[in-house]
């Protein structure tokens, strides 16, 4: 006999607020369903049954996405970290300030063409590449006019 969960028991209100958490840290339904002590058929079915839970990976999930969006243009255009210093004097006031640059990072390439990619496919999109068939070539052959076919032939190496 398949045991029997009981939603209110599994989903508190503590657990509703850490599965966003977890799916912006990239944790899988797996992992979480694992974390609760569920298996992960019992957690497809309540995300069915139970839209609100089902809201919770989804705001997780487009989280994540929107900061992994945000690092990937960052890191396509390039960026300096740097840090602020402060001298302080006896009684805790600023006497002399300096920023001192830590880290600069040049532009990644992949990370700049899968941004292009995002916001021009068009452009920056996958090619399709020419594939010659067999179809293909004997369309091209009946579209010629008879003297363009004279001319092709002309060429041809056998």
């Amino acid at each position: 006999m398949a045991a029997k969960y009981n939603y209110n028991e599994y989903i508190t209100q503590e657990i509703k607020e850490e599965i966003p958490k977890w799916k912006r840290q990239g944790q899988t339904d797996r992992w979480i369903a694992k974390k609760l002590g569920i298996g992960i058929t019992k957690l497809g079915e309540w995300r069915k049954e139970k839209p609100e839970l089902a809201e919770l990976f989804k705001k997780g999930r487009e989280d994540l996405l929107l900061d992994l969006e945000e690092t990937l243009y960052t890191r396509a255009k390039g960026y300096t970290r740097s840090n602020k210093e402060y001298q302080l004097d006896e009684k805790g006031r600023v006497i002399k300030s300096s920023i001192k640059v830590k880290e600069t990072f040049i532009w990644s390439d992949s990370c700049l063409m899968m941004a292009l990619r995002k916001l021009d496919p068009k452009k920056w999109g996958e090619k399709e590449d020419l594939k010659i068939t067999p179809t293909t070539i004997s369309e091209f052959i009946n579209n010629l006019t008879p003297e363009q076919l004279e001319e092709v032939m002309k060429n041809v190496k056998v």
